[in-house]
């Protein structure tokens, strides 16, 4: 009698989840432009120490206090790329955990309605026959 039974839950997010995903996309936007931005800035220096050349032959100890230079430069940049990188990280986890969550809340709810169907079935059944 409860063969093909079927129940539709409709599932509806909640103002905060949307809320946390928008910022989550924020996020994730302002640290791709700040990546741009490191980015720009890493071409211009290369650019600025390529297109200046000495007329004269360096001395070694010249070199190596630019090479120390660039060295120095270029330590911050990396710091920064890989905070970022540590931070899309950390929030591509937290949505995936979001999403997780979300799932099992959807799943759960659908049981719940599945078993309340079922029960509220039984029991008219149960009315209807004794």
């Amino acid at each position: 009698m409860l063969e093909g039974f079927c129940i539709s839950v409709p599932l509806r997010l909640h103002p905060e989840v949307i809320a946390a995903a928008a910022a989550a996309a924020a996020a994730a936007a302002a640290a791709v432009a700040a990546g741009v931005v490191v980015a720009v800035a890493a071409a211009a220096a290369t650019a600025e120490t390529t297109t200046t050349k000495p007329t004269t032959k360096p001395t070694q100890q010249q070199q190596q206090q630019q090479q120390q230079h660039q060295q120095q430069q270029q330590q911050p940049q990396q710091q920064q790329q890989q905070q970022q990188q540590q931070q899309q990280q950390q929030q591509q986890q937290h949505q995936q955990q979001q999403q997780q969550q979300q799932d099992v809340f959807a799943m759960l709810c659908v049981c719940v309605c599945v078993c309340s169907v079922q029960l509220v079935s039984v029991y008219l059944l149960k009315a209807t026959l004794f």
